[in-house]
């Protein structure tokens, strides 16, 4: 085979391809020092975040210091205050079934005393009532419409014919749920 190019392009196609090639070798080594940059710090972020965080949850109570085994008993029973206190999104606040009781009231209805019992077990709340009714009627009234109240699952009122037509002294008891769910 006879090399027809003469020498000086000869030098300049030889010396194009090696800063191709040049090029190319930079280029792959940048991007592997890259990926190693990267895979390092993920190794770096998990030994020093994840890593202790494993190996702290691993250890039993007792190999802890006395003044950390109280540390953790004590947000132990923190957190299960929390799971008491803090409301979920779908629970009724013990306030809503106050307003609900309190609105549900026509005008010749005046309470006296609202007690409220909440047992976080169960989800119920019993609400115990004293009033005073202007009239028989607008008592009955107020009944009524607590028993529309989709919040309270029982309306208990002692009325009878012992109720004067005016000026009467009343109770009631009242139990909803305090899940929203529930009530359905």
């Amino acid at each position: 085979m006879f090399n027809l190019l003469p020498e000086k392009n000869k030098k300049e196609n030889r010396r194009r391809f090696i800063y191709r090639r040049l090029v190319v070798v930079t280029t792959m080594i940048s991007g592997l020092i890259f990926v190693a940059c990267v895979f390092l710090a993920a190794v770096y972020l998990h030994l020093s975040f994840g890593g202790i965080g494993e190996k702290e949850k691993e250890k039993s109570l007792a190999e802890l210091s006395p003044a950390d085994q109280s540390l953790v008993k004590e947000i132990q029973t923190l957190n299960k205050k929390l799971e008491i206190i803090l409301p979920v999104e779908d629970a009724i606040l013990p306030s809503e079934v106050v307003l609900a009781a309190v609105n549900d009231k026509g005008e010749g209805i005046s309470l006296h005393h609202l007690a409220l019992e909440c047992q976080a077990q169960t989800k119920i709340c019993n609400v115990a009532a004293l009033g005073r009714a202007g009239d028989r009627q607008s008592l009955l009234d107020y009944v009524a419409k607590l028993k529309q109240n989709k919040m309270f699952k029982s309306v208990e009122s002692p009325i009878n014919n012992l109720i004067n037509d005016k000026d009467s002294q009343f109770s009631l008891e009242l139990e909803t749920n305090l899940v929203k769910d529930l009530l359905d």
